[in-house]
């Protein structure tokens, strides 16, 4: 790929990009103790009912109980709640990445 004025970073190291971000969400189960103890919920329900991680995770057809069809919502209000905080926690740390950016700069 020949570079140009145009070009980003995550342009050059997408793998590099990923595995950064992918780190950063990885720490907030250790930093964040509400993402911590909706992770420890989703995990509690899914290994009660396996079924439910076969049909989220594995994509297989399973017919469902009402129980079963309740705990499932439930993963995926919870699954909701977690993607919230990592978008929050992402918007913040691209924040802090363009604010080093911009004193590295010399414009701040």
């Amino acid at each position: 790929m020949k570079y140009n004025n145009d070009d980003l970073f995550c342009d050059f190291a997408k793998a590099e990009f990923d595995n950064y971000l992918a780190g950063f969400l990885y720490s907030l189960q250790f930093s964040d103790e509400k993402y911590k103890k909706l992770k420890e919920e989703q995990k509690e329900i899914t290994n009660h009912y396996p079924v439910i991680a076969k049909v989220l995770y594995d994509n297989e057809i399973e017919i469902l109980n009402e129980e079963q069809i309740k705990a499932m919502i439930k993963v995926l209000e919870i699954e909701e709640e977690i993607r919230m905080i990592e978008e929050k926690e992402l918007f913040y740390c691209g924040g802090k990445e363009f604010y080093h950016y911009l004193k590295k700069m010399k414009i701040l």
